[in-house]
C-alpha cells in the first residue's frame, strides 16, 4: 500500500470514547479492528482497537456500526441514542475548553506551597482544588456543538457532560500539581 493511495481514503473510525481517526480499515472481522491511521504529515500508523471500543466506521457511502445494544438490560442505549452519546463525547473531547481551570489551578497550587511554607499538607491542595472544580455544572458551549441537531438532546448532553467533566478534572489536577511543584521550588530558592 502506498501513502498516496491511503491519503485518498475516506474512511473514518469513530471510537466509543469520542476519538476519531481518518485512514483505512484493514481488518474488521476479528476480535480487533485493525486500522491504518494517517497522521498530519501523511505518515501511516497501524492501530488496533477491540470491537467493543469502536462505535462505527464511516466508508464513502455507508456506515458499519460495531455497537450493539445489550438485550439483557432494558436501560441500555439504542444505536441512535449511543450515536448521540458518542457525538457528545467527541464534541467535548475536541471542542470543550477549560479556560479558567488551568491558570487558577496553577495559581492556587503555587500560592499554597509558598504560604504553607512547604508543609506536607501542600500536597493535598491539588486534590482539594480538583474537588472544588467539580462543583460548577458543565454548560454545553454553543461553539463546541458540531451540529445544531444536537441541541436539547439528552443523550448528547450526557456524553458531552461526562467527557467535559473528565477533561476539567484532569486539567485541574495537573495544573494545581504543577503549581504546587513550582511553588515549592520558589519557596526553597527564596528560603
Amino acid at each position: 500500500m502506498s501513502i498516496g493511495f491511503l491519503s485518498n481514503a475516506q474512511e473514518e473510525i469513530l471510537l466509543m470514547n469520542g476519538k476519531h481517526f481518518k485512514g483505512m480499515a484493514l481488518d474488521t472481522a476479528g476480535v480487533k479492528v485493525i486500522f491504518n491511521k494517517i497522521n498530519a504529515n501523511n505518515k501511516v500508523k497501524t492501530k488496533s482497537f477491540y470491537r467493543d471500543e469502536v462505535f462505527s466506521i464511516n466508508y464513502d457511502l455507508q456506515e458499519k456500526v460495531f455497537f450493539s445494544p445489550d438485550v439483557y438490560y432494558f436501560e441500555e442505549y439504542t444505536i441512535d441514542n449511543m450515536r448521540m452519546v458518542v457525538n457528545g463525547r467527541k464534541d467535548a473531547l475536541y471542542q470543550f475548553k477549560t479556560k479558567w481551570v488551568l491558570p487558577v489551578g496553577f495559581a492556587v497550587g503555587a500560592a499554597s506551597a509558598i504560604f504553607m511554607k512547604g508543609s506536607i499538607f501542600t500536597l493535598l491542595v491539588p486534590i482539594a482544588y480538583t474537588g472544588v472544580v467539580q462543583i460548577p455544572l458543565i454548560k454545553i458551549q454553543k461553539e463546541s456543538i458540531s451540529s445544531p441537531d444536537f441541541i436539547g438532546n439528552g443523550f448528547y448532553a450526557e456524553g458531552y457532560n461526562r467527557t467535559a467533566r473528565m477533561k476539567r478534572t484532569k486539567h485541574a489536577l495537573l495544573s494545581s500539581a504543577v503549581g504546587v511543584l513550582s511553588g515549592l521550588i520558589v519557596y526553597e530558592i527564596a528560603k
